[in-house]
């Protein structure tokens, strides 16, 4: 059992289940919320077919609550020592309430109990949901990639 965010009741779950890949399509895009860049899966095909390299290649949680699949948490290793996450999702009628933060502090102990000594995120400009739940588990923000890719053919800017 991977580490568990106990006053939430949220358990965190080593890989994911690939045909649970469409709720996760369907939470991005419900409303549809500017989710990926210009660079990203662009249909629901591209990103079962991307869900799927980042289970085989990557770490992958699912996010569970009280037996519920609530939200996903997706993670890479850019060193022995170093990780980087990626990919928080969370259903959208359990966004606000927490899962997410509890899901992060799960996460970094779990690889803090494997050795993991630097986390980093990239989250794009602006998503002022990420950027509490990175500030509430430890995170600083300490720089901005200006013009790091784009969306609808625009810069967007990566903190």
């Amino acid at each position: 059992m991977v580490a568990t965010e106990q006053a939430m009741g949220v358990k965190l779950t080593p890989g994911f289940p690939l045909e649970l890949g469409k709720k996760l399509w369907s939470w991005l895009n419900s409303p549809r919320e500017p989710n990926f860049d210009d660079f990203g899966p662009a249909t629901q095909e591209d990103f079962l077919l991307e869900l799927a390299h980042r289970i085989r290649r990557e770490g992958t949680w699912g996010i569970w609550s009280d037996g519920e699949l609530v939200g996903y948490l997706g993670y890479y290793r850019t060193s022995p020592m170093a990780v980087q996450f990626h990919g928080l999702v969370i259903k959208p009628e359990n966004r606000g309430r927490g899962y997410g933060t509890a899901a992060f502090r799960s996460a970094i102990q779990e690889l803090r109990d494997r050795g993991v000594s630097s986390f980093t995120v990239m989250p794009y400009r602006g998503n002022t949901a990420i950027e509490r739940v990175l500030r509430r588990v430890g995170f600083n923000f300490i720089g901005m990639l200006n013009g790091a890719t784009r969306r609808d053919r625009q810069p967007l800017d990566v903190s």
